[in-house]
């Protein structure tokens, strides 16, 4: 994920310094400067529409019961829709710690203390998977955010 933001964030400038350079002379078309710029457009938009996705899959999971986002690791939950981007839904952390247990992406808790379930967000299938071993977290649930109704409700847009 980091190489895809930092990419597409070189060819949006190289595209944009050779979109302006062909513009110069009127009649050359701006075809190279036009092509580059179209990468980081659809990486920008896969983001956006990430965010789209990890709200109404968290509202459709949750099923009405108390739930909560975070970045694994974060011990704070997501503050605003603009977190929920696919380009800053993930970790960066160092990952695997040791054989067993390692940092997620992001986590969706849903429930009370008593019945809790957490889901990883994968990016690679845009959707939240089920973790039947929470105890493989290098950080526990409890760190993680508390579950609230309407945890959406909450988010500044910013």
């Amino acid at each position: 994920m980091t190489f895809i933001h930092g990419a597409s964030l070189s060819l949006a400038v190289a595209g944009s310094i050779l979109l302006f350079k062909q513009l110069d002379p009127p009649n050359a078309p701006p075809t190279t400067g036009i092509v580059l710029l179209s990468v980081p457009t659809v990486v920008a938009i896969w983001s956006l529409a990430a965010g789209l996705v990890v709200a109404a899959q968290a509202q459709y999971l949750s099923g009405g019961r108390p739930f909560c986002i975070a970045i694994h690791g974060d011990e704070k939950p997501i503050a605003s829709f603009a977190a929920l981007r696919g380009l800053f839904f993930y970790t960066n952390r160092s990952g695997y710690k040791d054989a067993d247990r390692w940092y997620f992406h992001s986590l969706l808790l849903v429930g009370n203390d008593k019945n809790m379930r957490a889901y990883n967000w994968s990016p690679r299938h845009m959707r939240f998977d089920y973790l039947a071993d929470p105890d493989r977290m290098l950080v526990g649930l409890q760190s993680a955010c508390v579950p609230k109704i309407a945890f959406l409700r909450y988010l500044s847009l910013f």
